[in-house]
């Protein structure tokens, strides 16, 4: 814990051995975590410590308690499909969640978001908001069909990205 305040807590990770051995880049990074209102606002910071470009990616896991069905989507996108491969579909002009048959689970991945993205509850009117900054621009949405939630996840790579992939489009990278 790198400090702790009367709204928020900021979290420190620093590299070690053990995560050189799964990432090996010398890093620090923080987390704050701040109630503004009826906001969780959450930051991160990034500092390369090493000598080398190292690259990131980032995704965050805001969940709900709402049933897909009784969900009304707002969410401005570029692409949305169902997989990673191939070609990417456009989006639709309203995003839905309906579950193929035979599936476990329900899933959109998204390309070019426009934050905020923005879930309603038709049943009891509960509104959740996702906003994120320029960096963010992928996101996915999915729902557990045996669980009674939605998930929202903004993220900065897609659903494939992997450190084999660095100099790709979906990892940003430090500067030393």
């Amino acid at each position: 814990m790198e400090s702790v305040g009367p709204d928020g807590v900021t979290l420190a990770l620093e590299s070690t051995p053990l995560t050189k051995f799964l990432y090996p880049f010398d890093f620090t990074l923080l987390v704050n975590y701040n109630l503004e209102g009826n906001k969780a606002a959450i930051s991160l910071t990034v500092i390369n410590e090493g000598d080398k470009p190292m690259p990131f990616s980032f995704g965050y896991h805001p969940t709900s308690c709402f049933r897909s069905e009784n969900v009304d989507f707002d969410i401005k996108c570029a692409t949305c499909s169902e997989n990673a491969k191939g070609e990417q579909p456009a989006a639709p002009e309203k995003i839905t969640l309906t579950r193929k048959e035979g599936a476990d689970n329900t899933i959109r991945l998204l390309t070019g978001v426009q934050f905020p993205m923005t879930f309603t509850d038709k049943g009891n009117g509960h509104k959740v908001t996702v906003d994120a900054d320029e960096t963010f621009d992928k996101g996915v949405l999915w729902q557990q069909d045996a669980e009674n939630f939605v998930c929202m996840e903004p993220g900065t790579a897609g659903p494939t990205a992997s450190t084999k992939r660095a100099s790709t489009r979906c990892w940003t990278s430090m500067r030393p």
